[in-house]
């Protein structure tokens, strides 16, 4: 039995606050050279914002843009400061990138996280058995455009989100494992999608968030940073999917 304290739809409501899709675009190029979107996560960790994806997301020569401004249509274009790549783990498949821009102008904000809000590898194997959230952009549910203009072009993405809800089920101090079939949806707005019963193509959600919620802050709170299917994964009837625990985040972030 999954336990959920917290109305799902308002949990994902407020995952969403920090979670955000971005663009990779060819470096040196006219902004419509576009090689593929991915999701993230909006931190504040020592009084710095950045944002938070996996390391097989980032494409050498390339940049990458997020945080557009308000309104149902995201608009990336010169005014919008591309991300900038800070550093990256191909073995903890993170990475992290500087926020230039004005968050409070945008419909994101920062997750705030440090060493003593941190969840620890003991509270979350006390979690096993419980809720996990995660919510994030997929492919099959983006919409990018290009606006092509007379000097310059600009990306309009309006990208639908998709979220889940599963149980928490191995936890170590590298990995976090969680079964995310698909028996229905949780408030997506997917009316021509059927739930699978087992395992949904979710490429493009990588460096979105596993969530749970907390009855200690009544908020949820960070638990890892997804990676994609686990290999031992059977698509007729589970979703096993990995994710980067939040400690090993923390500790790649102390010298950012």
């Amino acid at each position: 039995m999954l336990n959920f304290p917290e109305s799902p739809e308002i949990t994902i409501q407020r995952i969403l606050e920090h979670t955000d899709f971005f663009i990779v675009v060819k470096r040196n190029s006219r902004i419509g050279a576009i090689r593929g979107s991915a999701s993230g996560i909006f931190v504040s960790y020592c009084d710095k914002i950045f944002f938070v994806t996996c390391s097989h997301c980032i494409i050498e020569n390339s940049l990458y843009y997020t945080g557009a401004t308000r309104g149902e249509n995201q608009s990336l274009n010169e005014k919008v400061p591309p991300l900038d790549l800070i550093k990256k783990n191909p073995e903890l498949d993170i990475a992290i990138l500087s926020y230039r821009g004005d968050l409070s102008k945008t419909n994101s904000r920062a997750y705030f996280i440090d060493n003593e809000k941190v969840i620890s590898l003991d509270r979350t194997k006390r979690n096993i058995g419980n809720a996990g959230y995660i919510c994030g952009f997929p492919e099959f549910l983006s919409n990018i455009k290009i606006k092509v203009g007379d000097k310059n072009d600009s990306i309009v993405a309006y990208n639908k989100y998709y979220s889940g809800m599963g149980k928490i089920i191995r936890v170590d101090e590298n990995m976090i494992v969680c079964d995310f079939a698909e028996q229905e949806f949780l408030f997506n707005y997917v009316p021509e999608v059927s739930p699978t019963g087992g395992e949904r193509d979710i490429r493009g959600m990588s460096g979105s968030g596993l969530w749970v919620y907390d009855e200690l802050t009544d908020s949820p709170n960070l638990l890892g940073i997804l990676l994609g299917k686990n290999k031992d994964s059977n698509p007729q009837k589970e979703h096993l999917i990995e994710f980067t625990p939040v400690w090993k985040l923390v500790e790649f972030l102390i010298d950012c």
